[in-house]
């Protein structure tokens, strides 16, 4: 029996998700914001915009700065009544699946009404695709795995997903908190690690990780905390995919926000994978990079 494991991710891998799916969540989460904000469309576009740029999720902002609950926004903002003819899949899809060796697994942070949908649509709706939960738990692993939260301020909700499953949470910050914030947190949440003076640190978080007995880690945070692990030299692999798409607009968001890295950050390819059939022929590229020390440089 093959030991191999594939993962997938959903949305822009098993589908085409730009040209209806995107544009569909996007309208919705604006009118989200309009209803619950009490914005204009204008305004409340602007605001998811911003929220994208500055967390790497518009859900992210709003759990942070209004308190908002991640089911309700994510149940409100993934309704398809006329889903069938936006999901654009590749008509190969299901004999490519079934001809990997291994075990197949998705991995989504969609909601799991959306994802079921999607699946069955897609027709790749069977136990191939198994319960990643359900993996890790056959493995001797807790269900779901620790997180850990970065924020400077400690100013954020804790809405009840983050403690829901028996995850383990740590919270780094920076400069000196306040001692009832830090209570109140560690009372809910987990605790709160200071990893740094005026800003989390990425060396010594990775250390104060690894003290925890976390050996492997992985982020999928926004540019802010890539650029705190790439200027720390904590950045051991780098996963892109790269859509064979031009886009223009403004505003224009990089994968790292920060201070200019000098010397430059060397990464060298690891591996790379034409999926020449995304994206309705467009095709894309999968990669994964690896840090190049600079004495090699």
């Amino acid at each position: 029996m093959s030991r191999l494991v594939w993962i997938f991710d959903l949305d822009n891998t098993l589908h085409d998700a730009t040209p209806y799916i995107f544009p569909h969540i996007n309208r919705s989460m604006t009118a989200y914001l309009q209803q619950h904000l009490g914005l204009d469309q204008q305004a409340a576009s602007e605001l998811r915009v911003h929220y994208w740029r500055r967390y790497g999720a518009t859900l992210s902002g709003l759990m942070k700065h209004h308190g908002t609950d991640p089911r309700h926004f994510l149940w409100h903002t993934h309704q398809f009544p006329q889903l069938p003819p936006m999901v654009l899949r590749e008509p190969r899809l299901r004999h490519v699946l079934k001809k990997l060796p291994g075990r197949k697994l998705l991995f989504s942070n969609a909601p799991q009404h959306y994802v079921h949908a999607v699946l069955r649509l897609l027709r790749v709706d069977d136990p191939r695709f198994a319960d990643l939960g359900v993996w890790r738990a056959q493995r001797g692993l807790a269900r779901y795995p620790d997180f850990a939260i970065l924020s400077n301020s400690l100013d954020f909700p804790i809405p009840p997903a983050l403690t829901s499953g028996g995850r383990k949470a740590t919270v780094f910050t920076s400069g000196k908190p306040s001692p009832d914030r830090v209570r109140a947190i560690e009372a809910r949440l987990g605790r709160v690690i200071v990893a740094g003076d005026q800003r989390v640190e990425g060396a010594r978080l990775v250390q104060r990780l690894a003290e925890l007995g976390y050996g492997t880690i992985y982020s999928s945070a926004g540019p802010q905390v890539l650029h705190a692990l790439v200027s720390d030299g904590m950045l051991n692999r780098l996963y892109l995919t790269h859509a064979h798409r031009l886009l223009g607009g403004r505003p224009f968001a990089s994968i790292l926000e920060g201070r200019l890295l000098e010397p430059p950050a060397g990464m060298k390819i690891h591996h790379i994978y034409l999926d020449a059939q995304a994206l309705g022929g467009l095709g894309q590229v999968l990669t994964s990079y690896d840090r190049v020390d600079d004495a090699v440089q």
